[in-house]
């Protein structure tokens, strides 16, 4: 699966693993080191509102 931040099928992805406390976790961290954690979460749960 593509790591990009504008990409919306990895964005919903994270998210509802977020929400449902199963995100994987190597994704997360693939999608964090390559954008920066703090800028991807923001994005995600920015959409979520």
């Amino acid at each position: 699966m593509m790591t990009d931040p504008n990409n919306p099928r990895m964005l919903r992805f994270i998210r509802e693993g977020i929400d449902n406390r199963g995100a994987d976790s190597q994704t997360i961290l693939e999608f964090g080191e390559k954008y920066g954690l703090g800028l991807a979460l923001d994005k995600v749960v920015s959409e979520r509102d």
